[in-house]
């Protein structure tokens, strides 16, 4: 917590300065699948089309994200470490997230 007040509890900063930065697959399953939710919500109550294109661009790039942490060999989706740029191979419950996101 101290590194990010240190960053002013800017996003930009966060992301620059902070030694630990991950991009974590369940969480990025359950942002799909919200979306998803959210794009249904937009049909229902006949929001403008704008809107839903919007929403279905999101959850593409959410998609493409969950595909890129998919890892063949041990056939389960992988956290990333940016700052390692290199996937972390590790066994968890985030390794069913493609589930959540319909997948």
């Amino acid at each position: 917590m101290k590194l990010i007040k240190k960053a002013g509890y800017d996003e930009r900063n966060i992301y620059r300065s902070h030694p630990f930065l991950v991009k974590d697959a369940l969480f990025s399953a359950i942002l799909v699948a919200a979306n998803e939710a959210l794009s249904e919500i937009t049909a229902l109550v006949g929001a403008p089309s704008g809107d839903h294109t919007r929403i279905a661009s999101w959850i593409a790039r959410g998609y493409r994200g969950l595909n890129g942490m998919w890892d063949p060999e041990l056939g389960l989706c992988l956290d990333y470490d940016l700052r390692a740029g290199r996937p972390l191979r590790t066994r968890t419950v985030a390794g069913f997230a493609p589930l959540i996101a319909g997948r």
